[in-house]
């Protein structure tokens, strides 16, 4: 796979790699993961028909807060990949990135083809992790260089979470232009796919066993299972190819 580095001076950082000419595939990272030790990579042999674009981690150090949103600068950068792009993408993400994922689906449902949140923050009323997901959170938040500011900006970035249920509700729905999928691991029980299930019936959960919620799509068999579900989008643009020709 060809690679390429794109560093945007203000808040994110991704690779280019794969089939130039292939359908675009966008993965966010968790960015609360951002200082793993393992590095995402995914398996050539499966995504070899994809372009993708990988965002490898999101930059917080040294951001001028006071100056602009850091969610809105994200967003905007996003809006630059997906902006660039020829056809409709499908757009991945991972944990706490979901969230800027679905927001990016809700403004422009017309630029996406399907989204695909792996254990994305759910925020279930049975989730008894929850209070442990929001302690991680709070501690890597105000752990950077200037912890008093990053927690000045909590409020901003908490409300932009808490809009994360009405984006999931809005997202799910049949009639909405984005097909919604969610990816989870071990951390959620059978329960909770089928709670999620019932309270948003557009909503496609795919759930497995033995397979950590922290970096799902780090393991080699998650991706073989995205590669196989991916070749539908495959088949759809060849066809829609076809029928083109044909015309």
């Amino acid at each position: 796979m060809n690679d390429s580095k794109m560093i945007h001076p203000s808040s994110l950082v991704y690779d280019k790699y794969g089939n130039e000419k292939g359908l675009p595939l966008i993965i966010l990272e968790d960015f609360l993961l951002r200082n793993s030790k393992t590095s995402l990579s995914l398996e050539s042999n499966y995504f070899r028909e994809f372009c993708i674009y990988h965002v490898k981690y999101l930059r917080w150090e040294n951001f001028p807060l006071n100056e602009k949103s850091l969610i809105e600068d994200m967003v905007e950068k996003l809006e630059e990949i997906l902006f660039s792009l020829e056809r409709k993408p499908l757009l991945i993400s991972q944990g706490y990135s979901s969230a800027l994922a679905m927001k990016i689906a809700q403004d422009h449902p017309e630029k996406i083809r399907s989204l695909h949140l792996f254990s994305p923050v759910i925020f279930l009323s049975n989730d008894i992790d929850q209070a442990e997901n929001y302690k991680d959170f709070f501690l890597w938040w105000t752990s950077g260089e200037d912890p008093i500011k990053n927690f000045f900006a909590l409020p901003s970035l908490a409300d932009f979470f808490w809009k994360y249920l009405n984006l999931i509700d809005i997202c799910s729905k049949q009639e909405y232009k984005v097909e919604l999928n969610f990816w989870l691991g071990e951390k959620h029980s059978i329960k909770d796919s089928l709670h999620l299930q019932e309270r948003f019936p557009g909503l496609e959960v795919l759930r497995m066993d033995k397979v950590s919620h922290r970096e799902m799509i780090h393991d080699p068999k998650v991706q073989k299972i995205m590669a196989w579900n991916f070749k539908k989008y495959l088949n759809t643009v060849r066809n829609n190819q076809e029928t083109g020709k044909k015309k």
